[in-house]
């Protein structure tokens, strides 16, 4: 859902995943085996379902360009376009471009919401709490607008613990690095030299294990870390979360991936129950650290557990005669 949502909202109705659903294999396939296509050497042969899955994506892509649907895409992706024909590239470019873009729009958001709705359903007293700020975030927002609405805006100003299980999903679903390249001489804390010319590497994985910061529960999963360091005011360092990255290289599309996954949970969370289906609680699966970390890690391959959805019928429509506002 998530994925084709993302999609149609950048690329428009005619987007190429929408023209053929399969594509959305094809983009996994692609997603999964990067670590072999960065290789470099022979990708065809030595990682062909991801080769195979970006090929046929880029065609999908050349053929959304020639036939004119990027006038029903994003601002966005049509500013990107436009600039690109202004720099002569042509359309084959311009296509893997906007795959490009679309990954970028998919692989962390995509993933991330697995684990947001995830963890607040496997933990009953979680699953209360968040949907007591999403009922409140409803009344809210139709208080404001004199219609039944859901606001981000609302959402973010009063679903705290939804808004912290989601930055915990991050700390502990990260492993993404910074790269820096040394450009003069640099004593570090007088502790590092960083002789000019050197790269650096900064560990997001390392930086959100490191108790000395979250605590000595770094290796559990808690979002009350959040709550308490937002009420005190005297908690982490800002740099220590490196959901995003940092610095120059800060996610762009930070903001636009925070309000898609909140919403989208939090309209999961009001409308839907998940329950394990031999009963209890659901369990949370371990994160697969065996693969490079190009984005927020998902789950161990056939470790996901099984659920039933099901309507909470009375929510459900009320979402129904929702008008979504930002």
């Amino acid at each position: 859902m998530v994925t084709v949502g993302t999609a149609k909202y950048l690329f428009g109705p005619r987007n190429p995943i929408a023209e053929d659903p399969d594509l959305e294999h094809a983009f996994w396939a692609f997603d999964h085996g990067l670590g072999g296509l960065l290789i470099g050497i022979l990708p065809s042969l030595i990682a062909s379902k991801a080769y195979d899955g970006r090929e046929r994506l880029s065609v999908a892509f050349r053929q959304y360009v020639e036939a004119g649907h990027l006038d029903s895409a994003a601002s966005i992706v049509k500013g990107r376009a436009r600039i690109e024909k202004e720099y002569g590239m042509s359309a084959d470019m311009t296509a893997r471009s906007a795959l490009s873009f679309l990954f970028a729009g998919i692989v962390n958001t995509t993933t991330t919401t697995f684990w947001v709705v995830l963890r607040i359903f496997a933990d009953e007293k979680l699953l209360a709490q968040v949907r007591q700020e999403v009922r409140q975030a409803l009344e809210l927002s139709s208080q404001r607008t004199g219609r039944d609405s859901f606001s981000i805006g609302v959402v973010k100003e009063t679903c705290a613990t939804l808004s912290a299980v989601y930055r915990e999903s991050l700390r502990v679903g990260s492993e993404n690095f910074s790269v820096r390249m040394i450009k003069e001489d640099t004593m570090l804390a007088d502790r590092y030299f960083l002789k000019k010319g050197a790269v650096v590497q900064i560990s997001g994985g390392i930086i959100h294990a490191n108790s000395a910061i979250w605590g000595q529960d770094v290796g559990e999963f808690n979002p009350h870390r959040f709550l308490k360091e937002k009420s005190k005011g005297d908690g982490f360092h800002p740099a220590a979360f490196r959901g995003f990255g940092g610095g120059k290289t800060l996610c762009p599309g930070r903001d636009f991936a925070t309000n898609e996954i909140l919403m989208f949970v939090a309209m999961i969370i009001h409308g839907v129950d998940l329950v394990a289906p031999e009963g209890g609680n659901i369990t949370v699966p371990a994160k697969n650290d065996r693969v490079m970390p190009v984005h927020v890690l998902e789950p161990k391959v056939n470790d996901c557990p099984r659920v039933i959805i099901r309507p909470r019928a009375e929510e459900a429509e009320t979402l129904r005669r929702l008008k979504v506002v930002t």
